[in-house]
């Protein structure tokens, strides 16, 4: 690859990891649409180009989201007996959507990626609930596992919204997204390395692993300053963020496709 290849992956590392902890997220909601364009006009992928990005944002995922469990666990944001009630339904319900998910042809995800992008946009700073505000753990992480499943991300940008709308504190709905995060990249991670052969240079399955080396450790580094910064916030600011960011990721798969 070219310098330039090398700086982009720098910058997406530097910008993702800050919204992931100013978001609770692991940043793959960010991340597709980045990587899309990088294997797009940087390795020239003109078929693949969405499993590539997916299951390598998933993988930087697992290790960004793991920086901030381990500080929620330090700050005794979530306990043991809340992560039970949230990951066996969670990752059943992952597997389902993406057994779904497999089934369903690449334009189609495409478009249908980016709707559900322009939702989130919508519902998130206008607090629209025409879907069952899920006040339970069980069946919260139940349909996050789900749609993620379904939509190739590892459910951070799903629960957050959920969670700003009830009445759990910030620093806890940090934390809740970030378990639910992690556990849900960690089977993006098989997955993506049990993918078919590939022909692209560097990569094992659908991970190509150059854009984690140069992505992840600016994720790393990043995130513990997005997680400051969030906690300075209001929370009206971090919707009108989260929102615009959900609304131009939407815009730009829109309009590659």
């Amino acid at each position: 690859m070219l310098l330039s290849s090398y700086l982009h992956l720098i910058i997406i590392g530097i910008c993702v990891g800050f919204l992931s902890g100013l978001l609770g997220s692991g940043g793959t909601t960010f991340l597709v649409p980045a990587l899309s364009a990088f294997f797009t006009y940087q390795l020239l992928l003109k078929v693949s180009y969405l499993h590539f990005a997916v299951y390598t944002a998933l993988t930087i995922s697992a290790l960004t989201s793991w920086t901030s469990i381990v500080k929620h666990f330090r700050y005794n944001w979530i306990k043991l007996s809340e992560l039970l009630s949230i990951v066996p339904c969670l990752v059943a319900a992952n597997l389902v959507g993406l057994f779904l998910s497999l089934h369903t042809p690449a334009i189609l995800s495409i478009n249908l990626f980016s709707l559900f992008l322009l939702y989130l946009s919508y519902s998130i700073l206008f607090n629209h609930n025409s879907e069952l505000l899920i006040n339970k753990m069980t069946f919260l992480s139940t349909w996050v596992g789900f749609k993620s499943g379904l939509f190739g991300i590892s459910g951070g940008s799903i629960a957050f919204p959920y969670l700003l709308r009830m009445s759990i504190k910030l620093e806890k709905s940090l934390a809740i997204t970030s378990i639910i995060t992690f556990s849900l990249s960690i089977i993006g991670v098989i997955i993506g390395l049990l993918g078919g052969a590939t022909h692209v240079k560097g990569a094992i399955g659908f991970i190509y692993w150059p854009a984690i080396i140069f992505v992840a450790p600016f994720t790393m580094l990043m995130a513990p300053v997005g997680q400051k910064v969030a906690l300075r916030c209001p929370v009206l600011f971090i919707k009108l963020i989260y929102s615009l960011v959900m609304l131009f990721s939407a815009l730009y798969i829109l309009s590659s496709v």
